[in-house]
């Protein structure tokens, strides 16, 4: 799924779906795609799922601004948006950068699953 253009600032997430969850995980995406690209400053969302493993996604979006993706983490979507991954993942990580070509990045969710909780970091 993708909707592409340019930006400034990224956020992406590496996902390992649970055994069983992988078309519960593509709906939810779909799902909260349709709201994210309703969002003020998103320039493109990408996912691509590894072909070599079903169960390993890549997600990508792409925003005008640092501002636009700050202001977008703070919603009710993206948060939606990390409780599907804490549901229907192994484990996943969420990070940002570079913003306005700057070299640092940073890490906006991390956490796995262990043992019957969601452990985060």
């Amino acid at each position: 799924m993708e909707f592409m253009g340019g930006y400034t600032a990224k956020m992406t997430a590496i996902a390992k779906i649970r055994p069983g969850k992988r078309k519960e995980f593509l709906n939810a995406m779909r799902s909260l795609l349709d709201d994210k690209l309703k969002e003020k400053g998103v320039t493109a969302s990408k996912w691509h799922e590894d072909r070599q493993d079903p169960t390993h996604f890549y997600l990508t979006d792409e925003w005008e601004s640092e501002e636009d993706l700050k202001r977008y983490c703070s919603t009710d979507s993206f948060r939606i948006f990390l409780g599907a991954l804490k549901t229907l993942c192994v484990e996943a990580e969420v990070k940002y950068g570079p913003f306005h070509g700057e070299a640092g990045s940073g890490i906006l969710a991390n956490f796995s699953w262990e043992k019957g909780r969601v452990a985060e970091t």
